[in-house]
This record gives structure tokens, C-alpha cells and sequence, in this order.
């Protein structure tokens, strides 16, 4: 079972300044919040996300899309350093319960 998070977003819709806000949207694991800040002038995203705690997903996965011509270089929760795949796939599996993630991109 899996949970994919903010796979459809528009590019555009992480402009610089802009936000994605998703508040206790149902899932078939339990409600999902999420709030996504682009701060693309200062090289980030935050992420605050809190997953669903009664019933657990094996995989859980958020997709960050940057606009055009952005990457992103890192994710960590924390100290904690969070796997990425190439097309802005952060794997959440590990984690439970309230997250905050910070994304490092650049041009």
C-alpha cells in the first residue's frame, strides 16, 4: 500500500512566494495535511507535512515540482538527510506523524 502525495501539482504553482495548502484531505490511510512554501530567491521549499498516524502506509511518497529549469540538490527532516529521486520524489516511508522538510534547489 502507498501513499503518493502532490503528484499532480502544476509546475507554476511553486513559483517563487507561492504555497500549496492541502488540509486533512482523506486518504484511504487516514487524513493528510501538507503545506508546500517556495522560496526558490533563497535556494528552498519548506514542507510541513503530517501523515496519517492510525493507519500506516508501506511506502509514502511527496513530489516537490519545481518550475522549469529548477532542481533540487537536497532534502533533509532535520538533521536527517531524505532520499530524492530525479524528478522531485522524496521517500517518506520511514517517517510518522508531523514532518517539516526543507528542499535546497537551484537553477
Amino acid at each position: 500500500e502507498t501513499l503518493q502525495l502532490a503528484f499532480a501539482t502544476s509546475r507554476r504553482w511553486l513559483e517563487d512566494g507561492k504555497t500549496i495548502s492541502i488540509q486533512k484531505a482523506p486518504t484511504s490511510f487516514g487524513a493528510v495535511s501538507f503545506n508546500m512554501k517556495s522560496k526558490l530567491g533563497e535556494g528552498r521549499v519548506e514542507v510541513h507535512v503530517e501523515l496519517p498516524e492510525k493507519k500506516t502506509p508501506a511506502k509514502t511518497f511527496l513530489r516537490v515540482r519545481l518550475p522549469d529549469g529548477w532542481k533540487i540538490q537536497q532534502c533533509k527532516a532535520g538533521e536527517e538527510k531524505v532520499t530524492v529521486l530525479a524528478d522531485g520524489t522524496a521517500d517518506l516511508s520511514k517517517f510518522r506523524g508531523a514532518l517539516q522538510l526543507e528542499f535546497l534547489v537551484a537553477k
